[in-house]
């Protein structure tokens, strides 16, 4: 993938058309985070940002910012990754993208989960349960249900936990 993608860079770069370079920047950015080569990632993402600014492509830039959050997070940088992903969630808000504004708050729950932070996750998943809903997408639905059981797990309440993982398995068993 990233030779392709890298491919395709070189001819938008020749043609000069900067925005298809940029979302194969940031294509190639998220390739890198996944390879864990975080820095080259974020090294992508912060040359493509201002671009995305200028031409107000909102979509694309709550793309980048959860990219970088992705980034950050791999690299164990909680703060910062929480920075990103809360910068892409308010850029999802304002384009409608619901399944993308969902995908981020169970990424912040988990993160807020994992620094000990209850109740904020606990806030964050106040947050999802109404987008959820609308959804209507089991994948997303039991993500949800995993998260408030680790929020349940950390707080001592193994009983609904346990029960919330159960619910989140039957989700998962539902994906297509």
């Amino acid at each position: 993938a990233v030779r392709n993608f890298e491919k395709g860079l070189k001819i938008h770069k020749e043609n000069n058309n900067k925005i298809k370079e940029c979302n194969i920047l940031n294509n190639l950015a998220d390739c890198y985070s996944k390879m864990r080569r975080n820095e080259q990632a974020i090294e992508f993402i912060e040359r493509i940002i201002p671009e995305y600014k200028k031409r107000e492509e909102f979509e694309y830039l709550a793309n980048s910012y959860g990219n970088l959050g992705n980034a950050y997070k791999n690299m164990g940088q909680l703060t910062n990754a929480l920075e990103y992903y809360n910068k892409s969630s308010a850029l999802c808000v304002k384009t409608g993208l619901n399944l993308s504004q969902a995908q981020n708050l169970i990424i912040i729950s988990d993160i807020y989960n994992q620094m000990g932070l209850i109740d904020d996750s606990k806030d964050i998943l106040s947050k999802l349960e109404k987008i959820v809903h609308t959804l209507k997408n089991e994948l997303i639905y039991g993500r949800y249900k995993a998260s408030l059981s680790k929020m349940c797990l950390n707080s001592k309440d193994l009983d609904n936990g346990s029960k919330y993982m159960d619910e989140a398995i039957l989700h998962f068993q539902n994906v297509n």
